[in-house]
């Protein structure tokens, strides 16, 4: 549930989930999918869009 939170950029969702879990555990994913869903994925939708031109 960690990661899902941190692919939504959901603030509120993980300290719900950390709250239910009652461990900090779940942190561990949602930095890892928080850093992946703010860095990687605005870098990949040009060069998608890029290579989407190229082929049509």
């Amino acid at each position: 549930m960690g990661a899902v939170a941190g692919q939504r950029c959901s603030a509120p969702a993980i300290s719900q989930v950390v709250s239910t879990a009652d461990s900090n555990v779940p942190m561990l994913s949602y930095t890892i999918a928080y850093a992946i869903s703010n860095i990687l994925l605005p870098f990949t939708g040009p060069v998608m869009m890029a290579l989407a031109g190229a082929v049509v």
